[in-house]
């Protein structure tokens, strides 16, 4: 299916190259830092910067597609200050930049409870995303990440 910017659908469909890609990218929950020999990435630390006062360590990720993301990572805690991405939406090339703020532990794992986020391309905005609850769950059917019947 060929998509415009503006040609919002709700029916589920595959997606398909760039798309496909970056969502795969996107779902790789452990990060790239896990096994990322297996999965085909490549880390590069090319240098430091200061992001909103932090100290952090610049990290070029390079994926088996080819695509490359920058990740900030601070150096007094690790976590994720700022990551810069490029995507492409709908046939439109973006640049995302996005800020991670307000960490707070759940459950023994600590997460990002703001997110800003800059995203420049032919129109640029901004947004932000404020998180108010995480809750873990264990027991999920997978049947609810099945492809559903087309109507």
């Amino acid at each position: 299916m060929d998509r415009q910017p503006a040609d919002w659908h709700y029916d589920a469909d595959r997606a398909a190259g760039s798309e496909f890609e970056s969502i795969r990218d996107q779902a790789d929950l452990d990060g790239p830092f896990v096994d990322s020999k297996t999965k085909g990435i490549t880390l590069e630390l090319v240098g430091t910067e200061t992001i909103e006062g932090q100290q952090t360590q610049k990290v070029e990720i390079t994926r088996k597609s080819g695509k490359s993301q920058l990740l900030f990572l601070s150096v007094e805690t690790g976590l994720e200050v700022k990551t810069i991405s490029e995507v492409e939406q709908a046939g439109i090339k973006l640049t995302v930049e996005s800020f991670f703020l307000d960490y707070k532990p759940v459950e023994g794992i600590t997460f990002a409870h703001k997110i800003r986020q800059n995203i420049t391309g032919p129109q640029s905005t901004q947004l932000s995303i404020t998180v108010e609850k995480i809750e873990m769950l264990s027991d999920i059917d997978d049947g609810i990440f099945a492809m559903p019947a087309k109507p």
